[in-house]
């Protein structure tokens, strides 16, 4: 049995090989320039590559294999049948599904790229509205600016619904549930061990995220001299309330005129990780036609060909963003050795997470922004406190976002005609503490890009935010430092990218810090109220 697999295995690898770089490569050419043709070269190619992972044969073939899996001797064979069997039963769709949710996809996603909202009668970049969002003081303009935000929304909810019932439609001809459940699945991950650990999650932030946001909320009223209780959606920093950025005039001042690249060059090198084959292929400053966001892109593994996109702008955001997303980048480009190719690349999607988010943490901790961005000592002394409740709200009000997105994503799947747009905010007023606008009733969670380009994938931001401190912590106890300026770090680091995909990612967890995941180290990192409540 185990020559048939090889054998199938090695003439499938040169059958979509080749087909996936192209498609990597025509996705390059449409989020960098928004060309059309690139759109079209996407759609051509991808249906091809969905209807080799669709045939009913090949999966046949594979399901008898994974039935049979234990009797593999080979445990690196084995685990190729185990995740060809759950990619390929997430592909099962009929030429007619294929076309239609590519076509769908594709077509969302150009609409994303291109669209530009208006302001007082003037385009704007999302970089642009975020600015107005962060530096205004004006009520009507703030307003105005974040109603645009959502203008995306009313553009592709139809679209956005009408993909959430074609995939349903596949989902549950293969037996499941619903979309929802079938992704969980193929991702290796147990729906009730998610909500046990979102759930978890929840009761230990509540508390010092209210807490945050009532000191954070005080001061936003006294700025905008609007009442507590009559703050809105748009009197944060951020459309969706998903980041709250350390005060800007604490930190943005300190990025002013630095060269981000540099930077990250500089911190990947203190932990003996070379992002330079990378840095070398990537796409980092704004213009354009360009997709507005940020994302890191793995072409073909086996020439290194992993690539950033950024917008580059001097302030923190973008600062964490490009660690962020070379953290993807070095687990990429460090993951292929010794492997064979359907093993290649990180063991899963929170897997890679983590890595991103260990070092996009970096850029509000004291010791980065003195040893790499030049911050005195002085300065940091005076805004110790101010950093720290930062750093901890940042990260609480994330994690409350994150209920939102997973529990959406949940009840969007579980019957795409409700009304969506009364679940939503329901969800952030539960979760977010926010106050939902007076008559509003828009789709402003179609707004999100990532609910159809990135479908029931949120969980794994936080799962990769939990794994990162359990990383951490363990780097700290067995090398008695941080991450930075540390090689065992590296070599660690280097330990785990090595395994590629070939252990489930809890598997991995657990090999790697000795513990089953939880949401404990993470709590323990930024679950605190504010020091400022606690000094008075």
């Amino acid at each position: 049995m185990e020559k048939s697999i090889r054998a199938y295995f090695e003439d499938l690898e040169s059958l979509v090989r080749p087909l996936r770089k192209a498609i990597s490569l025509g996705w390059w050419g449409k989020e960098t320039t928004g060309e059309t043709v690139f759109q079209e070269i996407v759609q051509t190619l991808g249906e091809h590559l969905e209807s080799i992972n669709a045939d009913p044969e090949r999966f046949g073939q594979v399901k008898s294999w994974h039935e049979r899996r234990e009797e593999i001797g080979d445990p690196l064979l084995r685990r190729i049948v185990e995740e060809s069997y759950l990619g390929a039963v997430g592909n099962q769709k009929t030429p007619g599904e294929i076309s239609e949710s590519l076509k769908l996809s594709i077509k969302i996603s150009s609409t994303f790229v291109s669209h530009r909202s208006e302001v007082g009668g003037k385009k704007m970049s999302d970089n642009d509205l975020l600015e107005i969002l962060k530096e205004s003081n004006d009520n009507d303009e703030r307003q105005e600016a974040w109603e645009a935000s959502k203008t995306i929304g009313v553009v592709v909810r139809d679209d956005v619904i009408a993909l959430a019932h074609l995939r349903n439609g596949w989902a549950q001809r293969l037996g499941f549930r619903d979309y929802y459940a079938m992704r969980l699945e193929t991702q290796e991950v147990e729906e009730s061990f998610l909500y046990q650990l979102l759930d978890d999650l929840a009761a230990q932030t509540k508390v010092p995220f209210l807490a945050h946001k009532a000191t954070d909320d005080a001061k936003r009223s006294q700025r905008f001299g609007t009442p507590i209780n009559d703050l809105m959606p748009w009197h944060y920093e951020n459309p969706f309330f998903q980041d709250v950025p350390v005060d800007p005039s604490l930190t943005d001042p300190w990025f002013r005129e630095k060269d981000l690249e540099a930077l990250a060059l500089e911190t990947f090198d203190s932990v003996g990780l070379d992002i330079r084959p990378s840095l070398e292929k990537s796409d980092l400053y704004e213009r354009e036609g360009k997709n507005q966001h940020g994302f890191c892109l793995s072409v073909d593994d086996s020439v290194q060909d992993t690539r950033v996109l950024c917008n580059l702008r001097p302030n923190t955001q973008w600062a964490d963003t490009i660690l962020h997303e070379y953290g993807h980048a070095i687990y990429n480009l460090l993951s292929v050795e010794d492997l064979p190719w359907f093993l290649q690349g990180p063991a899963h999607t929170n897997s890679t997470e983590a890595i991103a988010m260990i070092f996009g943490r970096q850029v509000l901790r004291p010791d980065w922004l003195t040893a790499f961005l030049g911050v005195s000592h002085e300065e940091l002394a005076s805004s110790k406190n101010a950093l720290a409740d930062g750093q901890n709200y940042k990260m609480l009000a994330f994690s409350r976002w994150m209920q939102v997105m997973c529990r959406f994503e949940r009840a969007l799947y579980a019957d795409p005609d409700q009304d969506l747009n009364k679940v939503w905010w329901d969800l952030k007023e539960r979760y977010q503490g926010l106050n939902r606008p007076e008559g509003r009733d828009a789709p402003d969670w179609a707004s999100k890009i990532h609910i159809p380009n990135s479908p029931v994938y949120y969980h794994n931001y936080m799962i990769g935010e939990m794994t990162a401190s359990q990383l951490e912590h363990t780097i700290h106890k067995e090398s008695g430092k941080g991450l930075l300026k540390n090689e065992e770090a590296g070599i660690f680091l280097r330990k785990m990218f090595s395994l590629g995909s070939t252990l489930r990612w809890d598997t991995l967890v657990e090999r790697m810090t000795g513990a089953p995941l939880s949401a404990n180290a993470w709590a323990t990192d930024f679950a605190h109220p504010p020091k400022s409540s606690m000094e008075s």
